[in-house]
């Protein structure tokens, strides 16, 4: 009796595993932003980014550790600075105003504020579109 269970518990198994989908076996690696633009420009957007967040717009939102900032990425794949003047420190402020020290985490909530972890100014930041 065991081993007319098992073997039919085993049929029942072999016949599932034919009837579903095969997992994929290729994952496929595109650049997202600033992609085939090689120029120095493009390159300099980022510099060891750490951590990065969507909002319901589809826009990605990029902490830029070594070069102080919060870049954006549009879901069209343009690469702009958000906020940070480049240079490591602590200013509140808009747009090129604001100072960051090594930003590392970036969150966003339902309305689309951000969350930024100023890492080297030990201080948690929030962005407000105006």
């Amino acid at each position: 009796m065991k081993k007319r269970l098992l073997l039919a518990l085993s049929l029942l198994v072999a016949a599932a595993c034919e009837n579903s989908p095969a997992p994929p076996t290729v994952a496929v690696v595109s650049t997202l932003a600033a992609s085939g633009d090689t120029s120095q420009k493009k390159r300099d957007f980022f510099n060891f980014s750490q951590d990065i967040a969507i909002d319901a717009s589809g826009n990605l939102y990029v902490t830029d550790f070594d070069s102080h900032r919060i870049q954006k990425i549009s879901p069209t794949g343009e690469v702009s600075t958000l906020v940070g003047s480049g240079k490591r420190g602590f200013e509140d402020g808009k747009g090129d105003e604001a100072q960051f020290c090594r930003p590392s985490g970036i969150a966003v909530d339902a309305a689309d504020n951000l969350y930024v972890s100023d890492s080297g100014n030990g201080l948690i930041r929030k962005i407000v579109f105006k």
